[in-house]
């Protein structure tokens, strides 16, 4: 058809009235996936529940899906809940994280640039995870692929990398460590692919832990959030902001006090691949790049990120941790990332009890309007702190 998207609304100038009339249906519907949502853009109608056969290699959707004992029907969670919607069934997980027989993955004993991988750790949106050690160094790392149905998008792949480069300035005691981030040689399997050499932390993510657990306990939901804000006050400082935060690269470490590191400072993919945004303040295109569940309304809207869209983030983190579920899920990415701007935060339900003051803050933290926020990261945590 060949339209611009303007603002999130298709436009076409110049064009016959036929084509405009094209684009007027289209635009009805839009708003028809969209359930009516005050602001109109660009969506795909929501995916049909039951599916023949799933695999999933990204960890924050694997606890998503669900199959029923009964109809033998596959359903997402974030969407039915937790009871068949044909005959009220309970549902039950069915997905592992194993890779496909057609994942892509790096022989275990490859080796190049002085790192040998020793163990496929699994993929993520964006990268296949390996460990691997740096004789150089007589230490373990992490060494993170870029995922082959990535490499062909040139935007990923630039942001990949200089993101990557831009967060290597980072090594404080919150944040994990970028050593080499490069192009797999041509050699190697899968040439040319970029890579980062990152620290290897011992333990676990908030993702898997909310997966095991479900939720966090209280306290060492506040205790997570305080550390957390440590380590973006560290970022910040030095002109790194995150943009990419979500539970799967907050890290726990193993030990017995709770312990955190922030993973994967910039580390988003481009949503909407093919589809090009015209920024209404220039006329420039621009990408998309996130995750419709963990972004901030600005960050959406201007494709930037800043120290006050961190901090509404976070809210999103701290709200899931406690919760269990994301503050806003639609039924499909556009719809979620549209919630953003025209929903207002849920409040907890009572048997959750989370505290009043505690709730407070977090509704603070996802104010629609970065001045709305608290001031600072800084003074958010000192807020945390004195709960």
């Amino acid at each position: 058809m060949g339209g611009t998207l303007v603002a999130g609304v298709l436009s076409m100038p110049n064009k016959s009235k036929e084509q405009q009339d094209i684009v007027a249906k289209f635009t009805a519907w839009l708003k028809a996936c969209l359930g009516g949502s005050k602001a109109t853009a660009a969506a795909t109608s929501a995916p049909k529940t039951k599916i023949a056969s799933v695999h999933c290699e990204d960890p924050e959707l694997l606890d998503d899906f669900r199959t029923c004992p009964t109809c033998n029907g596959w359903f997402k969670q974030s969407t039915v809940g937790d009871t068949c919607p044909r005959d009220k069934t309970v549902l039950l997980r069915a997905l592992t994280s194993q890779p496909s027989e057609n994942s892509a993955a790096l022989p275990q004993g490859s080796n190049f640039g002085g790192y040998e991988l020793k163990t496929f750790l699994g993929s993520g949106t964006m990268s296949s995870v390996y460990r691997a050690y740096e004789a150089e160094h007589q230490r373990e790392i992490v060494i993170k692929v870029l995922r082959d149905k990535l490499c062909d998008d040139g935007k990923t792949k630039t942001r990949f990398t200089e993101a990557a480069k831009k967060a290597i300035v980072l090594d404080g005691e919150k944040t994990v460590r970028i050593y080499d981030v490069g192009i797999l040689p041509p050699q190697a399997p899968f040439s040319r692919r970029p890579f980062i050499a990152a620290e290897y932390v011992k333990g676990t993510s908030l993702a898997q832990y909310l997966r095991e657990h479900k939720r966090m306990p209280v306290q060492q939901a506040i205790e997570m959030a305080i550390q957390t804000c440590e380590a973006l006050e560290y970022a910040h400082a030095r002109g790194v902001m995150h943009g990419a935060l979500k539970p799967s690269n907050v890290l726990i470490t193993d030990g017995p006090a709770m312990s955190i590191k922030i993973a994967d400072f910039g580390l988003t993919e481009r949503l909407f691949r093919k589809m090009e945004f015209t920024q209404v303040t220039d006329g420039s295109t621009a990408s998309y790049f996130g995750n419709p569940k963990y972004t901030s309304p600005e960050a959406a809207k201007y494709n930037t990120s800043t120290p006050p869209s961190d901090m509404y983030v976070l809210g999103s983190v701290l709200y899931e941790a406690l919760s269990g579920n994301p503050p806003f899920v639609g039924a499909n990415e556009m719809q979620t990332l549209l919630m953003h701007f025209n929903e207002p935060v849920k409040p907890f339900s009572a048997d959750l009890k989370v505290p009043a003051a505690l709730e407070a803050i977090i509704q603070k933290m996802m104010a629609k309007e970065a001045k709305d926020r608290f001031e600072s990261i800084a003074i958010l945590r000192q807020t945390l702190q004195s709960l």
